[in-house]
């Protein structure tokens, strides 16, 4: 593969993963702020007017809770904001490399794991209805397989970047996905 199409290459995988970011992102603000507007209709629907008639809103907090976490993990992973271990002295550079990308293994197995059992979950979740809003619990399990494909397609970016000869205009990313992350607490 010549430099170019590496380049060309490289800049379409960062493109085509920052609109996913950028989609994961938006869907998952705004359910999040849909998420915090329920749970304050409900605080001041109970305190204030003692209306306990909205029981829905426990389950649409918890629908839309679920689905922000989930959205929001994916986006943690293309930026490095799982968890992993500082094991070894930063000075121990190719201890530290060896650690990134088993952390990025362990990544990519949780997502594929969480993949795998959540399309599988979908089926026991087709048979039961979340009572208060009358929704198939699909909707609700949904969130782990869609979050689990984001993760993996994330992880593959970083793969590919990593396997494609970098040149100055096209190695750039948000999340910087051409190397492994540090390791530490946060990433």
């Amino acid at each position: 593969m010549t430099d170019s199409m590496a380049g060309t290459a490289r800049a379409w995988v960062v493109r085509s993963c920052d609109a996913l970011e950028h989609v994961l992102r938006f869907a998952g603000g705004a359910i999040f702020l849909a998420f915090m507007a329920t749970v304050v209709f409900q605080v001041v629907f109970r305190n204030f007017f003692r209306a306990n008639a909205f029981i829905w809103t426990t389950e649409l907090a918890t629908f839309l809770f679920v689905w922000s976490v989930f959205l929001g993990s994916a986006v943690a992973v293309r930026h490095h904001r799982h968890y992993a271990l500082e094991v070894f002295p930063r000075r121990w550079t190719r201890a530290q490399g060896l650690m990134r990308w088993t952390s990025l293994a362990g990544v990519a197995i949780g997502a594929a794991v969480f993949f795998e059992a959540g399309i599988a979950f979908l089926d026991v979740a087709g048979r039961r209805v979340a009572i208060q809003l009358g929704l198939s619990q699909v909707w609700f399990y949904l969130a782990i397989p869609v979050s689990a494909a984001a993760m993996l397609v994330f992880v593959a970016e970083r793969l590919l970047l990593a396997a494609l000869p970098a040149d100055d205009a096209s190695a750039h990313s948000p999340a910087d996905a051409s190397k492994p992350p540090p390791t530490g607490a946060a990433g």
